[in-house]
C-alpha cells in the first residue's frame, strides 16, 4: 500500500509501523510511576558478603571454570527494574581474588574505580605500571585505557567494589586489548604517580593519558573527615560533612564522568530534601541510617549499597550512635559537561 492511497488514521498507523516509523500521536499513555526513570533500591550487603565468601568453593566442583574465572570473580550489582545488564550510566559490582589469584593485564574504553571493602597484605594492583597496596578504605582508580592487573600474594580474600562508565561507552564502540604479556611490568616506584602529579610537578611531565592512575588511601580521607569536623563549619545542608576525589591534573571531578565523593553524617543528623538529575550509587561504609527517597524508605546498615535515581528527591539520615560515613558516585560531571545539570532544594 501507498502512503498517498490510505484513507485512514489506523491504515496510516499500520503503514509508518510496517516501515519502522514512530509517530508523534501514538506513543502510549504517560508513565504512572512516581520515579521518571526507574525506582531507587537496596542491596544488602550480607548477600554480597554471603556470594563472595562461599563462590570459591562452589566454582572448584568445575576445575575448568574455575581456571577461567581466577582473579575474575565478579558479581554485578544489578537493578531488578532493568533489563538484565542494564545498568544507568554508572554500573557496580563487587569483586573477590582469593590467595594466590592474579589477574591478567588489559585495558578499554570505559574507566573503572575500586573501593577496597577489606584489603590484606600482599595484595595490590597495578595500573599503567605502578604497583598500589589494596588497603581496606582505599579508592583506586583505573582511567580510560590504562593497564591494569592485580595479585593476592597473601593468606586472606581481599573484597572490593568495582564502579565505572562502561554503560556510557556501550553508546559507541567499545574498545578492549589484552597485555602481550600475562602481567604488565612494574616500571615506576611506588608512590611515583601522586609525587609526580602532586602539589609540585615537573613542568615537562607529559603523559599519553588525559587522566592519570590515583590511590585515595583511606587514612588520608579519614584525615580530611576528622579535619573537617574539628573546623567547626556546619556539615552541608543536603550531603553532610563532604569530600570530593579530585581529578590528579585538574583538582575537578575523579574523572571526566564520574564523580566519588565521600559524606560523613554525624549521629541524629538529617539532611534537607534535595533533588537532582544526576544518577547516584552509595555504598556505606560505616553506620546505620535511612534514605527516604520519597516515597520509599531504603533503611541501610554498614557496607549496603543503594541508589538513588535522578530527580528522584531525597534525603539521609543517621539512625545510630556513631558517625555514618557514605561513599558515593555520581554521573553529574557528563550533566554538567553538557550544560543539563539541575538541582533543586525541597
Amino acid at each position: 500500500m501507498d502512503i498517498g492511497n490510505v484513507t485512514a488514521i489506523p491504515d496510516l498507523n499500520q503503514w509508518l509501523a510496517d516501515h519502522n516509523l514512530l509517530t508523534s500521536w501514538n506513543r502510549g499513555p504517560a508513565r504512572s510511576n512516581p520515579f521518571p526513570t526507574y525506582p531507587p533500591f537496596l542491596w544488602k550487603w550480607a548477600d554480597l558478603e554471603h556470594v563472595l565468601t562461599n563462590v570459591g568453593p562452589a566454582l572448584d566442583r568445575d576445575p575448568e571454570l574455575a581456571a577461567r574465572m581466577a582473579g575474575y570473580k565478579h558479581f554485578g550489582i544489578e537493578h531488578p527494574g532493568l533489563p538484565p545488564g542494564a545498568a544507568p550510566t554508572i554500573n557496580m559490582g563487587a569483586q573477590v581474588c582469593t590467595p594466590g589469584e592474579l589477574g591478567e593485564a588489559r585495558r578499554h574504553t570505559q574507566a573503572e574505580f575500586r573501593f577496597i571493602v577489606k584489603g590484606a597484605p600482599g595484595a595490590y594492583a597495578v595500573i599503567e605500571g605502578e604497583r598500589f597496596p589494596m588497603e581496606t578504605g582505599d579508592l583506586l582508580t583505573t582511567p580510560a585505557w590504562a593497564w591494569y592487573d592485580w595479585a593476592n600474594e597473601g593468606q586472606e580474600d581481599v573484597w572490593w567494589l568495582n564502579m565505572g562508565d562502561i554503560t556510557l561507552t556501550r553508546l559507541a564502540y567499545r574498545f578492549r586489548e589484552v597485555h602481550p604479556q600475562r602481567r604488565q611490568p612494574i616500571d615506576k616506584p611506588p608512590g611515583y604517580w601522586e609525587r609526580t602529579l602532586g602539589g609540585a610537578r615537573p613542568a615537562w611531565t607529559e603523559h599519553e593519558l588525559p587522566t592519570p592512575p590515583m590511590r585515595y588511601p583511606w587514612a588520608k580521607t579519614v584525615s580530611g573527615l576528622e579535619a573537617l569536623k574539628a573546623s567547626g563549619r556546619a556539615p552541608d545542608q543536603f550531603d553532610g560533612y563532604r569530600l570530593e576525589f579530585p581529578h590528579p591534573l585538574t583538582g575537578g571531578p575523579t574523572s571526566p564522568t564520574l564523580a566519588f565523593e565521600i559524606h560523613l553524617l554525624p549521629p541524629g543528623f538529617k539532611t534537607q530534601a534535595h533533588h537532582h538529575n544526576s544518577t547516584t550509587r552509595y555504598h556505606v561504609i560505616q553506620g546505620d541510617g535511612a534514605t527516604l527517597v520519597e516515597p520509599e524508605r531504603l533503611d541501610w546498615s554498614a557496607r549496603d549499597c543503594f541508589i538513588v535515581p535522578p530527580w528522584a528527591t531525597h534525603q539521609h539520615e543517621n539512625l545510630g550512635s556513631q558517625d555514618a560515613i557514605l561513599l558515593s558516585v555520581t554521573d553529574r560531571p557528563i550533566m554538567q559537561a553538557f550544560e543539563w545539570y539541575r538541582e533543586e532544594a525541597q
